[in-house]
């Protein structure tokens, strides 16, 4: 509600206004950011997972239990105790778990675009983004160059299958798709998460020392401000988006039917 008009339009022109919420890659840094304090301190990897999965639940609570929230949670809870219990857990199998979950809860999130979100774009990741990155040819590349490029194309790759997971949900909610979001994601997405853990540091140091805290919150700003001109420009493009109010619910079916053979 802080953002104008014209910043929210120029998040959504440019495929990247699912940072606007809080989503399941927050969990991730969130979780990360937990981990690497916790790394300073001589404890037990129980009590480093405990830590965390009490971080990551008192996250959930704080910003209202979104649905991409709850679902990263379970995720991260679920593998989490397997991972105590000496069991790998399978990521799709946590999606399964989390969807049970939330649908015990509350079936009628199956209608809420977060939740269609999410889990489209994390089942397309998981199962799109391996063979994606087969395409390239695995070859032990001493390089830097090449060891930049594979890196490059790797999150690019996240990004298709994100992207592409979710194209017709996308196209339903929001009547547009952008077609500069495989580009801007690359770069506005790293940017969200430093933003992410400059804030919680700042909140964090706040109550210590309030001028360190303010100068955390200023180079936050920095890293906001470059976000929202990315934004901008990449949503001024002539080309950015293709306009979807045509696009019909059973219009999926076939583009998810060709997706899956």
């Amino acid at each position: 509600s802080g953002l104008s008009p014209g910043v929210r339009r120029a998040f959504l022109d440019s495929g990247v206004a699912h940072i606007l919420a809080v989503s399941g890659s927050n969990v991730a840094v969130v979780a990360g950011a937990v981990l690497a304090v916790i790394s300073f301190f001589r404890v037990s990897k129980v009590v480093s997972r405990m830590l965390t999965a009490c971080a990551l639940v008192v996250y959930m609570l704080v910003t209202g239990s979104q649905p991409p929230v709850v679902r990263a949670t379970i995720m991260a809870l679920s593998l989490f105790l397997g991972s105590s219990m000496g069991r790998r857990v399978h990521p799709l199998q946590s999606v399964g778990l989390a969807a049970l979950i939330m649908f015990t809860a509350d079936a009628r999130q199956l209608f809420d675009v977060g939740f269609q979100l999410s889990f489209g774009a994390v089942i397309a990741i998981l199962l799109l983004t391996p063979r994606l990155l087969g395409i390239v040819i695995h070859r032990e590349h001493r390089t830097m160059m090449w060891r930049l490029v594979r890196t490059a194309y790797s999150l690019f790759a996240v990004s298709i299958a994100a992207s592409v997971g979710t194209l017709p949900l996308t196209g339903m909610a929001f009547g547009r798709l952008s077609i500069v979001g495989f580009i801007a994601n690359l770069v506005i997405v790293p940017a969200t998460g430093l933003s992410v853990v400059l804030g919680i540091v700042s909140a964090a140091v706040a109550p210590v020392h309030a001028w360190v805290a303010a100068s955390y919150a200023a180079l936050n700003r920095m890293v906001l401000m470059l976000t929202i001109e990315g934004a901008e420009r990449a949503a001024s493009l002539p080309w950015a988006t293709v306009d979807t109010i045509w696009f019909r619910p059973i219009d999926a079916l076939p583009y998810y039917t060709a997706l899956a053979c």
